[in-house]
């Protein structure tokens, strides 16, 4: 591993050297510190640039001070849409229209519901499903839009999926749909950030 990952003559010494006078110590700290195919690993399914997110935030920084500029009123939401920004989430962007849930099950009824009349697609990524009774509904609503012919995709946490609806996901999978583990046992032992978990919680329906 540390022939193939590393192209620098000198960085291969150097770990060298450590493997050889800290044996185990040695493979520990390079699993933490040293490898990188976990970065490249997680990094390279993104589909954009770094670049080019770069110049998006760019775009919408400015996109916030025209709309502070245009109405003071608004330099709270803008400010509020920076916290968020800053604390992890996406950018700024105008045009949305959104719900407050309050109770889970008013989320989950709208949430099957808009599943059921999906016409292109299904993309969904969730922390935890369970072997209950809503996360069998779930999979057979994405089951049965797999046979209608509709592209389904669903990511789950390799944790939080640790109960899930094996039956009901392998329906899913035999049907043609796209089932895939965030952050599985073998990935989690390159990386060094071991609670590295997938706690989104997305639905990306048309």
């Amino acid at each position: 591993m540390l022939f193939w990952e590393k192209t620098d003559p000198k960085s291969v010494l150097i770990w060298i050297l450590v493997f050889w006078f800290l044996p185990l110590i040695g493979f520990v700290l390079y699993l933490f510190i040293g490898q990188t195919f976990y970065s490249r690993y997680v990094f390279r399914p993104k589909g954009i640039d770094d670049e080019l997110l770069a110049n998006i935030y760019s775009k919408e920084e400015k996109a916030m001070e025209a709309n502070v500029a245009a109405d003071p009123r608004n330099k709270e939401d803008i400010e509020l849409a920076r916290s968020v920004k800053k604390a992890g989430g996406w950018i700024y962007s105008g045009n949305n229209d959104i719900k407050l849930y309050t109770l889970g099950q008013d989320k989950f009824d709208d949430l099957y519901r808009d599943l059921r009349n999906a016409k292109k697609f299904i993309h969904m990524e969730y922390y935890i499903i369970r072997n209950d009774e809503l996360g069998n509904e779930l999979l057979h609503i994405l089951t049965d839009k797999v046979k209608e012919g509709l592209e389904v995709k669903l990511l789950t946490d390799a944790f939080g999926n640790g109960k899930g609806p094996k039956k009901a996901i392998n329906d899913f999978k035999k049907a043609g749909g796209e089932f895939a583990l965030f952050h599985s046992v073998i990935t989690l032992l390159f990386s060094p950030k071991k609670n590295n978990r997938n706690h989104r919680k997305i639905a990306d329906i048309d």
